[in-house]
């Protein structure tokens, strides 16, 4: 299993489920992925459940409070991303461009954080690690493995991550019919902008998470006899994978579902409160350079990086999945939009 004890700063370092029903999220993702759940008292009549894999957190789940409920907050997934200086950072966010939606703060001994909304609108948690790293695992079965930034204004949106968090956007050498943007930290490969071709005009900005599975067919079968409806199923894209996209049925008794984002009431769709995510399994290996995958595949070497022999399947299949992703889960979080997809 792949253990992370530290985190360097831009890392994708840690999701937190906030939901109307935790008993429900609790249950759903132990049958799902074989998560144990962690509770912790936050006071009189609440707690913070940590969801660990083999014994390692791997995520986190909280009940939205009264006053958020009131004002329409819906079920959701919060995606944060380490640094090493949260003051300065949130500091630096604004400077930018970014809406500093709180302040940073201490989280008891755990870290410090801060809450960002991006230029484009897609709203980001910043983490300073103290006691609590954050994720101790990922890339395994049931883990973070992914994110994209879905964002109609790709190039605003890179040129800000990449001056607040150095992350390097590889778009240059993509043949322009590709047209997904590679998020790098370093030399790890962590997520992805979509192309926005197919976008609905009043798509939300969000951040979209996939949890990894070794057999996606498997699971979305087993998600959908706990109780989820399939949007998306089992979409395969040549020498990249299997993607679906599921969404909680009314009444099941579970509310969250792999790899994504919670759901509550679609206005556009007149949908009853359910959550929807996606499901990733991995042919070969998790986004990474040509060099390694085609060596693993027996391939020839390619002569450039941007020869990835994934770009243009994974590209096509990601069109689809944003056709699914804006036609479901827009919704107005504290006045502004928020696609709850995942």
């Amino acid at each position: 299993m792949p253990k992370v004890n530290v985190h360097k700063p831009g890392s994708l370092c840690w999701i937190e489920l906030a939901t109307s029903d935790q008993p429900s999220a609790k249950k759903f993702y132990e049958q799902l992925f074989g998560w144990t759940a962690d509770d912790r008292p936050m006071g009189p009549d609440s707690f913070y459940t940590m969801f660990k894999l083999d014994g390692r957190d791997v995520a986190a789940a909280c009940t939205l409070r009264p006053d958020q409920l009131q004002r329409g907050v819906p079920p959701h997934w919060n995606l944060y991303v380490a640094v090493a200086n949260v003051d300065e950072s949130a500091e630096r966010a604004g400077e930018l461009g970014a809406s500093v939606l709180a302040p940073p703060f201490d989280v008891f001994d755990a870290g410090r954080m801060a809450i960002i909304q991006d230029p484009t609108g897609a709203i980001l948690s910043l983490w300073q690690a103290k006691e609590h790293s954050g994720v101790l695992v990922n890339n395994e079965e049931g883990a973070l493995c992914w994110a994209d930034l879905m964002t109609r204004d790709r190039d605003k949106a890179a040129d800000f991550y990449s001056a607040l968090l150095g992350w390097k956007i590889e778009k240059e050498d993509e043949n322009p019919a590709h047209g997904y943007y590679h998020i790098k930290n370093g030399e790890d490969y962590i997520g992805g902008i979509p192309p926005t071709e197919h976008t609905d005009p009043n798509i939300t900005t969000h951040w979209h998470i996939y949890f990894q599975t070794a057999d996606c067919e498997a699971k979305t079968a087993e998600a959908k006899s706990l109780g989820a409806s399939v949007y998306l199923p089992n979409l395969k894209m040549e020498h990249v994978g299997t993607l679906s996209v599921v969404r909680r049925s009314p009444g099941s008794g579970v509310q969250h579902f792999p790899a994504g984002r919670e759901e509550i009431e679609d206005k556009r769709l007149q949908k009853k409160p359910n959550h929807r995510v996606g499901l990733f399994s991995f042919k070969k290996l998790l986004f990474r350079p040509a060099l390694e995958h085609q060596a693993a595949v027996g391939a020839p070497k390619p002569k450039r990086i941007r020869d990835r022999i994934f770009h243009a399947d994974l590209a096509r299949g990601m069109r689809h999945v944003i056709q699914v992703a804006f036609r479901i889960g827009m919704i107005e979080i504290d006045g502004g939009r928020h696609d709850l997809i995942a």
